[in-house]
């Protein structure tokens, strides 16, 4: 059915006056409605709460008139096999044949309003529309559409499906003919709303009245005149029941209001509601549009998914009669891309995702790498096991090693926020490590356990790692074009912060609309203490004494530390300080001849007083000597005063290099090793005659660095630095350059 007319005919009155009539003669087994509204709802909210409405739906948009038609597409594939499952011909054969124990299948009244603004939003609609009225009719769906001009809305295939139209005063008289035939709907008369025409299939047109303001009758006041009609004898109010007998007032009764007309409405969808309150209504197809905001989760969502999974927004599938749940399981969500801009909600995604794999117990932990320092509030979170902010590059290459060995990390979620603010902080060999770490990550993710989650937006494009995510979480909110048009055809979602699109091998091709819940709040942490088996990625100490030194391990493990007593050459190894990710012991490993460069200030003494006490007696004595101790010139006469002396410390070298140069010739030549301290100089290595013998750079220490040139001799390329902490050294690892805190206090 199509209901044209102008503004001021009244249209709005008539089709509440449909509903009502319609509700009123049948029950909510026997009838359902959906009733869209443009308008924000002014014309059709007030029935919304009769039994017989299934789906109320407001302030139409693209994204609400999308899902309206999905929502009709899946209804009609429902009843379809509703029907083929009780061997029912169409709608009317079912309802003939249906015995009182076979559930009920009422007919489906779809109604919308202003259907010429739900057809400019969406122009590819109108092809859907008419497939719903042509199969629709069958299967006991009828469609109801109102607009002010139907010229240009409804289609000639549209029209071939319109079995009866409705026209209240129109603007002129070539709307009038096209939709009854005749002009005679353009000469109905303004003042009266609620005249029209009726025409149905090629009938002549019928005029009518329809009833004003949707009311059983309307109130009228009743005045008596005197016989020069200059005054009133009486007024008197005609009520619904019948006149009231005798005068009430002599004042003049006041004209009826707006809000008393929707009261009255009030009462009569009431009464209807009421008159079918022992009625059976039948189920309800439809889902609601998602909420919003979300503030919780509801019982029934949660009734869906297993107590220990968090269940961190919901999901709208229109196929289902309710809302499901979003959950992340990294058991079966091993790569998640998240995109979207500040503000549309991929904001809330890290610390969400933290709080469901932690809902239950604390079972696996995050690493966050937060290039651009976005979520620095989630540093020193229970679940989060090790952050790395835009200052901490050290960090970032203890986190290469540690994803050169995953086996030994063990299972983790590695969140990866801002690849962008990467790129700008790290160097570019550095930046092309961690890409290459990235994607070996996600290729073995789901063999280890582990889950790979990158947040982001334009910059996501580029990255290899992004491209092996399988699940995909867009937000499009304040997007434009120039981004949309590097995302998948998705369907279309109200720009809502935290609402989005979810892609996947099982989804629909284009996406499932989902909404984030507003805060973490909600899914609270188990009270118990975080595994002291995680991984953990902490801060170096900026004070560190040697009983602060934890036992060396055993074997070399992932964070870098050689468990040996001595070097692969055999020269002995020395345990100077602490390293990452999680502050265990570093074992330096010089080889023969060792040396720690850096300023006055740096702690070059204290590290050389710490590594005097550190001989066992199976790998012999160290001998520290001083600015101020004669430096041996012959073997024979260093070995009586020291005979068991494995180990030399030569602390500043530099400031007597001739003697120093001697020295350690004469000592390297007897086969012990040597440590030397100096401050950095560009001819520092051939003034003390070791160009030729110290050729590997994991012979330097580099203590406190502030400036590139302090690590020249070693041939480190060191990042600029801003702090000065004493004991800090820079020191390379199996080719990797670590920062490690060394021991800066002693007793």
């Amino acid at each position: 059915m199509l209901v044209a007319g102008t503004t001021g005919s009244g249209k709005s009155e008539l089709l509440r006056t449909l509903v009502l009539g319609l509700a009123a003669s049948s029950g909510p087994g026997e009838l359902a409605f959906i009733l869209v509204d443009f308008k924000g709802g002014a014309t059709l909210a007030p029935l919304r709460v009769l039994p017989h409405v299934q789906l109320f739906i407001s302030d139409l948009d693209a994204a609400a008139g999308e899902r309206l038609l999905e929502l009709l597409g899946n209804e009609l594939r429902r009843r379809e096999a509703f029907l083929a499952r009780y061997a029912a011909t169409d709608h009317r054969d079912y309802i003939r044949s249906r015995t009182p124990a076979d559930p009920p299948l009422p007919k489906l009244v779809v109604l919308i309003d202003e259907f010429r603004v739900f057809a400019a939003e969406l122009p590819d609609a109108l092809e859907r529309v008419v497939h719903i009225a042509t199969v629709g009719r069958s299967l006991g769906i009828h469609l109801v559409l109102s607009t002010q001009r139907p010229a240009g809305t409804v289609s000639a295939p549209l029209r071939a499906n319109i079995g009866s139209v409705i026209a209240l005063r129109t603007i002129g008289e070539a709307e009038s003919i096209d939709l009854i035939g005749s002009a005679d709907a353009s000469r109905l008369e303004a003042g009266t709303p609620g005249m029209a025409f009726v025409r149905r299939g090629g009938g002549a047109p019928v005029k009518f009245r329809a009833r004003v303001n949707s009311r059983p009758s309307v109130p009228a006041s009743l005045k008596a005149y005197g016989g020069n009609l200059g005054e009133v004898l009486f007024c008197e109010t005609l009520g619904v029941a019948g006149p009231n007998l005798g005068p009430r007032d002599l004042e003049p009764s006041t004209a009826l209001q707006p809000e008393d007309t929707e009261e009255e409405l009030a009462v009569v969808v009431e009464r209807i509601a009421n008159s079918h309150a022992g009625a059976e209504p039948a189920q309800n197809p439809f889902s609601a549009a998602l909420p919003e905001q979300l503030t919780a989760i509801g019982r029934a969502v949660l009734r869906q998914v297993p107590p220990d999974q968090g269940v961190i927004g919901l999901l709208d599938r229109p196929r289902l009669p309710q809302a499901s749940a979003l959950v992340f399981d990294p058991r079966t969500t091993s790569r998640l891309l998240v995109c979207g801009l500040p503000a549309s909600g991929s904001e809330r995604v890290p610390e969400l995702l933290m709080h469901a794999i932690s809902r239950g117990r604390f079972t696996l932990p995050t690493l966050l790498l937060d290039g651009n320092g976005t979520f620095t509030g989630l540093r020193g979170h229970p679940a989060v096991a090790g952050y790395f902010g835009p200052g901490d590059v050290w960090g970032i290459n203890e986190l290469l090693l540690q994803l050169g060995d995953l086996e030994a990390m063990g299972p983790v979620v590695l969140v990866v926020c801002g690849l962008g603010g990467w790129a700008q902080t790290l160097e570019s060999s550095v930046f092309m490590h961690l890409e290459a770490r990235l994607s070996a990550f996600a290729r073995t993710a789901t063999d280890l356990g582990n889950a790979l989650v990158i947040c982001g937006d334009r910059e996501l494009g580029s990255s290899r790692a992004a491209s092996l995510c399988e699940t995909r979480w867009y937000f499009p909110r304040g997007a434009g074009p120039e981004i949309l048009m590097g995302w998948p055809r998705m369907r279309k979602v109200p720009p809502l912060v935290g609402r989005g699109v979810q892609f996947g091998p099982t989804e629909p091709e284009r996406g499932t609309e989902f909404q984030l819940l507003d805060s973490p709040a909600s899914l609270p942490l188990p009270k118990e203490r975080t595994p002291q088996t995680w991984p953990y990625s902490l801060r170096l100490p900026q004070l560190l004494s040697p009983s602060q030194l934890p036992p060396v391990p055993s074997t070399r493990t992932a964070s870098g530390i050689l468990a040996d007593a001595t070097d692969t050459d055999g020269a002995p190894a020395l345990s100077v300080g602490l390293c990452g990710p999680d502050n265990r012991t570093f074992v330096w490993s010089p080889g023969q001849c060792g040396l720690i460069l850096g300023h006055a200030g740096s702690g070059k003494a204290t590290l050389l007083e710490h590594l005097a006490v550190l001989a066992a007696p199976e790998t012999g004595h160290t001998v520290l000597l001083g600015p101020n101790d004669a430096l041996p010139t012959r073997i024979e006469e260093f070995l009586q005063l020291h005979p068991q002396a494995s180990r030399v410390l030569l602390s500043r070298a530099d400031v007597r290099l001739a003697q120093a140069s001697r020295s350690i010739e004469v000592l390297l030549g007897a086969g012990m090793q040597v440590v030397l301290s100096a401050e950095p100089g560009p001819r520092l290595l051939f003034e003390l005659g070791l160009s030729s013998v110290v050729r590997d750079q994991r012979s330097f220490l580099v203590l406190d660095p502030l400036h590139g040139a302090d690590a020249d001799p070693s041939g480190f390329r060191l990042p600029p630095s801003t702090t000065s902490i004493k004991g800090r050294a820079m020191v390379l690892d199996r080719g990797t350059l670590r920062q490690i805190q060394c021991v800066n206090s002693l007793p």
